[in-house]
């Protein structure tokens, strides 16, 4: 399904997480996710500029440094990023005693230490931050906003002889072959497994999760319920949210919840005459069984004569909707007054005739649906073949649906619903916004379909029994030895079917059909008139609204994050391109720290050679001759010299231009040591 519609490309808020989602097709999103990764590196760069102009400068001081403390200068200003400045300082720490040095090997390692392990933890920070990227794409989540295909409903045809009722009839029975699949795949085994199972992937939840208890007589007469062998079983979903859920993308304000219960019992299957070769069974609208005209009333009948060609399990099903506040009956069936439970206001009855034919059993079962005889009634091929106890078995379920309004103060926060209910009733008591009001409309057009009797006469197999049929010569053998409560499983199944059908409806309202003929069918918002605009405008966007997930070929990014790196990416990029010249636009105004501008200057790896070329790329300012001869710099009495780089021995008078007196040069051993410049021979 998730496969083949189409989803909305661009920028859009999910509700259900708060991500500012931005989805694109796989080509643009592996672009967009390589130029972030790229840009972040140019980040790294330019943060590296900040933060080697602002250690060059703390390390530059007015005391005479060694030449250990020169170099790593100079590689502080001349590296490019932080793997290039750790590569260095290693080289530099490692290497260091390789020729005559005053400063020994182990000072220069623990000289390096701090600029090594500064350096390696950026390099690894910043890495971590490109590799953590993924978040932008992974945090933003598998879900995408489905653009409307076909929005609207198929209305339901009563007159079954009709070419469109057929089309309608084919529509569910196809969704019927789905969810069984589904159910089969992602609902029998809820467990990791399913939920990473791409079949299972598309709708906004894998599974709706539900509880199963055991529970009292649902029926008003509690004899009815078969007690030996036998429990009633409870199914409750508890409270299902239309945002969560079922994937409509509103916020919780305007979200519905909605729960669906169904309480089943195998039923006593003793309200029945056998008469002329047929039993009639009495679970309807009649207060004595009938003895003298058995089909007066009979809730169904079964030819037991002769030998019938159904020998493996078949289902019949009936309803009766009951709603004790509107009286307009929906049935196909109407049950005796003794089964209608007193303390239920709303609810839907239904009852199912199970039957085995004349098949066998290799072993002898206990469940009262699937019972067999005590002893064997043939033996086939040496192999006991059992018969079934009962030649039909009757199962009954009430099924309750409740709306609620999240946002609604108590009491009138939920309502049990039915078929009869008026929606301006349920809306009106509710408290619905017109939003809500619209998602309960599409659910309530759902909940037409979703009960136990019009799902199970479409469902094939039926039942789950049959799956384990082997067809022999003249007969089908039930080869599993079925526990005591089998029919749980049976019952469980229709539930989760039930289920799947709701979650597809609210995606099939939005796609529509696959079928041209069915196409032709749908109705659309604009043509319910039976509510107001204001509402019918809500439907008409609810088409806009629908979430599914793990769609191909599609990617979502967080658009928030997106945003997160590029700004303050983008503000690091330019400090760190212009950060120098705004110190030295600082400096020049405060009239501080000049002098260090000037070594950030004389560090420069290009600096010897615009001096060689007269331009030494900083103003120049005359504090006195500075000669350079034999080997080393030599500064002349009374001049005070600034260090920064290690200058030539070219022998050629040079200029220097600072502008702040520093520590004068002093004589040692012949030479002079000077700040920065370590020892030159004179």
């Amino acid at each position: 399904m998730a496969d083949s519609v189409n989803v909305y490309i661009g920028t859009w808020l999910n509700h259900s997480n708060n991500v500012l989602t931005l989805t694109l097709r796989d080509k643009e999103a592996a672009i967009l996710a390589a130029a972030l990764v790229i840009f972040v590196g140019f980040v790294a760069n330019h943060a590296w500029n900040i933060l080697k102009f602002v250690l060059h400068q703390l390390r530059t001081t007015r005391v005479a440094e060694n030449e250990l403390h020169q170099q790593q200068q100079i590689v502080l200003r001349n590296s490019a990023n932080h793997v290039h400045a750790f590569l260095l300082m290693t080289r530099l720490a490692f290497g260091w005693g390789i020729t005559k040095r005053r400063v020994s090997r182990m000072a220069a390692f623990e000289g390096s230490i701090f600029l090594m392990i500064l350096t390696l933890l950026g390099s690894l920070g910043w890495a971590a931050v490109q590799v953590s990227l993924a978040v932008v794409w992974t945090a933003a989540g598998d879900q995408f906003l489905v653009v409307p295909s076909h929005c609207g409903w198929i209305p339901r045809y009563n007159n079954v002889s009709t070419p469109e009722a057929q089309t309608y009839y084919d529509v569910i029975k196809g969704g019927m072959d789905m969810a069984n699949t589904y159910q089969l795949q992602c609902y029998r085994q809820r467990n990791e497994s399913s939920s990473d199972n791409k079949r299972c992937g598309s709708f906004p939840v894998p599974h709706i999760d539900w509880v199963g208890t055991d529970a009292d007589c649902p029926f008003g007469n509690k004899n009815l319920c078969v007690a030996t062998n036998s429990t009633p079983f409870r199914m409750d979903t508890g409270y299902i949210n239309s945002q969560t859920h079922l994937g409509i993308n509103t916020g919780y304000q305007d979200s519905i919840d909605y729960r669906y219960i169904a309480t089943c019992s195998p039923l006593v299957p003793d309200y029945r005459v056998s008469k002329n070769g047929s039993l009639y069974y009495y679970y309807g609208n009649n207060t004595d069984i009938q003895e003298d005209f058995p089909g007066e009333r009979a809730t169904w009948v079964q030819n037991i004569t002769g030998r019938t060609d159904d020998n493996h399990y078949n289902v019949w099903a009936f309803s009766y909707v009951v709603d004790k506040e509107f009286r307009n009956l929906i049935r196909d069936w109407r049950p005796n007054a003794t089964m209608i439970p007193k303390d239920k206001s709303a609810f839907t009855m239904s009852i199912f005739f199970i039957t085995a034919g004349q098949m066998f059993y290799v072993s002898e079962n206990y469940d009262p649906i699937f019972s067999t005889k005590p002893k064997p009634g043939r033996v086939i091929n040496n192999v006991p073949a059992y018969t079934p106890e009962n030649p039909m078995s009757i199962l009954g379920c009430i099924e309750e649906q409740e709306i609620c309004n999240p946002s609604a103060p108590e009491p009138n926060k939920c309502m049990l619903l039915s078929r009869n209910a008026e929606n301006v009733t349920v809306f009106s008591r509710l408290n619905l916004n017109p939003v809500q009001s619209a998602t309960t409309l599409i659910l309530r057009n759902e909940l037409e379909k979703n009960l136990f009797r019009n799902y199970v006469n479409y469902l094939t197999p039926q039942l789950l029994a049959s799956t384990s049929l082997v067809r022999g010569t003249r007969s089908y053998f039930q080869y599993l030895d079925f526990p005591r409560d089998h029919w749980r499983v049976e019952v469980s199944r229709w539930f989760d079917v039930n289920l799947i059908m709701l979650q597809h409806a609210f995606v099939d309202y939005v796609v529509g059909p696959d079928d041209p003929e069915a196409i032709a069918l749908v109705a659309g918002p604009e043509d319910n008139t039976n509510t107001t605009e204001e509402i019918r405008a809500e439907l008409d966007r609810g088409c806009q609204r629908q979430i599914v997930r793990n769609v191909n070929g599609v990617r979502n990014f967080n658009f928030r994050a997106i945003l997160f790196v590029i700004g303050p990416g983008f503000a690091i990029m330019v400090l760190g391109f212009t950060i120098d010249s705004l110190a030295a636009w600082a400096q020049g105004l405060l009239r501080k720290g000049e002098a260090r501008r000037a070594l950030w200057v004389r560090d420069d790896m290009l600096q010897p050679k615009r001096e060689g070329e007269g331009d030494d790329g900083y103003e120049r300012v005359l504090l006195g001759g500075v000669s350079g001869g034999g080997g080393g710099w030599a500064a002349g009495e009374g001049t005070e010299y600034l260090g920064g780089y290690t200058g030539y021995s070219n022998g050629r008078q040079q200029q220097d231009q600072v502008k702040v007196p520093l520590v004068a040069a002093s004589p040692v051993g012949g030479g002079y040591k000077s700040p920065g410049l370590g020892y030159s021979p004179g």
